[in-house]
């Protein structure tokens, strides 16, 4: 600060100050940007596994549903030769107790697939399987 008589004084802008104030906001945007395109790769990360996992459960439920329909075929087909008399009483239960478990039916340890998944939901963090 610089004063000329008692009446004039005059303060020079310290402009270093103000520069490094404006890099430090510019950094911190930077840094701001940075973790949200993290957070959106993040996501798009997760909503791609979950795309993979429910394409992955659908083709195995229409795999199950193929063999549940061949075991119900070959069931149907020895129920016919049974009573044609080509089969007797065990062969055909047999191929009764081969038609396994209903179609969509998990199996042992696995959750069913109407049922909410034990997965993290994408921008919501984990959801438990009620």
């Amino acid at each position: 600060m610089y004063s000329v008589g008692p009446l004039l004084s005059w303060r020079f802008p310290n402009r270093g100050v103000a520069q490094a104030q404006v890099g430090q906001r510019r950094a911190q945007a930077r840094e701001a940007q940075a973790r949200f395109d993290a957070t959106v790769l993040s996501a798009l990360k997760q909503v791609e596994q979950a795309l993979a996992l429910y394409q992955g459960e659908q083709q195995r439920r229409q795999a199950l549903q193929a063999a549940l329909d061949n075991s119900q075929q070959a069931f149907e087909l020895a129920t016919r030769s049974h009573r044609a008399g080509a089969l007797d009483a065990l062969q055909l239960l047999d191929s009764e107790r081969s038609l396994g478990e209903p179609a969509g039916h998990p199996g042992p340890g696995r959750p069913a697939l109407d049922q909410p998944p034990d997965r993290p939901v994408p921008g919501s963090g984990w959801r438990l399987a009620t």
